[in-house]
């Protein structure tokens, strides 16, 4: 499948710490993906943060080896600036897909690595917020 002209939409660094993230699960339920993110604080505390993406009303979820290989071909996931980021691809054959077979056609593609655990996650929603739970 083939992705082009990735968006940065948000900076893992600005909350994660610099060894990046200890752990992470993701739920379904009521139409909405949520991505627990843990982490250890850097300032000394008695148990690990947790930060949350929700993705309302998904359609595709792909989970691959991160570095591995991947479903997705594109080239601009080259710039090292996107590797600790939420992007949006703006062009994504996956979310043409999703679109004719729906009826609101408005869906979008994130995509985020978590380096530590090994994952690339591609998630195919309609829009999606963060969830401060520290």
């Amino acid at each position: 499948m083939k992705l082009s002209q990735p968006q940065k939409l948000l900076d893992l660094d600005t909350f994660l710490p610099s060894d990046g993230e200890d752990d992470f699960s993701m739920s379904y339920a009521e139409n909405y993906l949520t991505l627990d993110i843990y982490y250890d604080p850097e300032l000394p505390a008695p148990t690990r943060v947790k930060k949350s993406l929700r993705f309302f009303w998904p359609s595709y979820f792909v989970k691959t080896p991160f570095p591995g290989h991947s479903f997705f071909s594109c080239p601009d996931d080259r710039d090292l600036s996107l590797l600790s980021c939420l992007v949006e691809y703006k062009s994504s054959e996956i979310v043409d897909i999703a679109n004719k077979m729906s009826s609101s056609a408005n869906f979008r593609h994130f995509r985020l690595y978590l380096q530590s655990e090994g994952a690339a996650l591609h998630i195919v929603a309609q829009s999606f917020e963060v969830i401060d739970q520290s």
